[in-house]
């Protein structure tokens, strides 16, 4: 579950229930540990919310997809897995595994396009077209944006 909220902070329709027969999911339910993942995912999505809105907004005015692969942008990069655009300046790549302690990054573009990882408050700035490991655990979504 804190794996699925944690993905979902980056796609457009955000919840945790599905139907009656389901399991309760509701994040008050699960064990402190988990609740505070499931803050922080919460707590990151709605710090993103003015970007949703824009994003909308430029769908509705000109089509644009709100939530992309990354080939949509970057076409070199068709076999980019596990990683989603939103809209053109975010680069969502969540840690759905446990356990781990890095993650592998490449990030797309080239050398005059400019990564900044705001999601751990480094800002550390990595080029397009560069792949680096980042610290990770099973807490961390990997968001950077471009600027």
């Amino acid at each position: 579950m804190r794996i699925l909220l944690k993905a979902g902070v980056w796609l457009p329709f955000y919840r945790s229930h599905a139907s009656n027969d389901s399991p309760r999911r509701e994040p008050y339910l699960f064990p402190d540990d988990v609740q505070a993942i499931i803050r922080n995912a919460i707590k990151l999505r709605y710090k993103h919310i003015p970007v949703f809105y824009t994003l909308f907004y430029e769908h509705t005015r000109y089509g644009d997809p709100v939530i992309k692969p990354v080939f949509y942008d970057y076409p070199e990069y068709l076999e980019y897995d596990g990683y989603i655009l939103v809209g053109s300046d975010i680069l969502a790549r969540p840690v759905l595994e446990p356990g781990i302690s890095s993650q592998p990054v490449e990030f797309p573009g080239n050398e005059e396009t400019f990564w900044y990882r705001v999601d751990d408050g480094s800002w550390v700035v990595h080029l397009g077209s560069s792949r680096t490991n980042l610290p990770v655990n099973i807490s961390t979504v990997i968001c950077p944006f471009k600027l």
